[in-house]
């Protein structure tokens, strides 16, 4: 089985040099968690978009508490089968840039 590593190093190959927006930024993530020195963590669009309309927190709930329930792991995404190593590059393509 395909460690996240070697994942994330396919990604590097095949997004190397996108030319898009989205590929530059998908590439420079794949760089960026290959240094275990880095974190690996992210906010997913949704659900930044949702807290900025919902009108904000509940009182007990603190803004530290919302992000770790909103946060995901790059590392760990990697390691399940939305990039699992049968894939074919323009699927891993494609999860990698849904993900």
């Amino acid at each position: 089985m395909a460690s996240w590593q070697d994942r994330a190093q396919r990604g590097l190959t095949l997004f190397e040099g996108a030319g898009s927006g989205e590929g530059d930024r998908t590439w420079q993530m794949f760089n960026h968690i290959l240094d275990e020195s880095n974190l690996d963590d992210y906010i997913s669009r949704d659900f930044f978009n949702v807290q900025q309309t919902a009108g904000g927190l509940p009182e007990e709930v603190s803004f530290e508490q919302f992000l770790s329930m909103i946060s995901g792991h790059v590392r760990s995404e990697l390691e399940g089968g939305s990039f699992d190593e049968g894939l074919g590059d323009d699927d891993f393509r494609t999860a990698a840039l849904t993900s």
